[in-house]
């Protein structure tokens, strides 16, 4: 059963994810898929995933990536279907959310970040044209 997907803008501009991703609150944690989420942060970003899962009761928004990283990597995820996610826990918009490094489904595991939380789909010191990209100097 495909999950519901919904879309939804939001107020956190999630392109500076990388900017709270605290190498020194890392966890492991695995539970069911409840929702599966796109959300559009301005008007020239893409959607990004994020999910929804039951984490030992508490429902954990667990932040991924772009979609179109996950689509590239051919991962589906699907509400019910149990994933285990390693990432920096972190509040945002008052929620108790994850920036994930990696995620776990079956036998499939996605690597999104470094060690250090830096995106795996960002090109370090380059922008998509080919010019430096003021954000991730080199």
């Amino acid at each position: 059963m495909m999950s519901p997907i919904q879309a939804q803008e939001s107020k956190t501009d999630y392109s500076e994810c990388h900017k709270w991703y605290d190498v020194q609150n890392v966890k492991t944690v695995e539970g069911p898929i409840t929702v599966v989420k796109q959300i559009s942060t301005t008007e020239d970003m893409t959607f990004g995933t994020h999910l929804l899962v039951d984490y030992k009761g508490e429902e954990l928004e667990i932040h991924l990536g772009p979609s179109w990283y996950l689509e590239k990597k051919r991962i589906k995820l699907r509400m019910g279907e149990m994933v285990k996610v390693s990432g920096s826990l972190c509040n945002l918009e008052d929620k108790r959310s994850m920036i994930a490094q990696w995620l776990v489904k079956k036998n499939d595991t996605i690597h999104l970040r470094d060690d250090k939380g830096f995106p795996k789909w960002a090109k370090k010191g380059k922008n998509k044209k080919g010019g430096r990209n003021r954000r991730y100097k080199s």
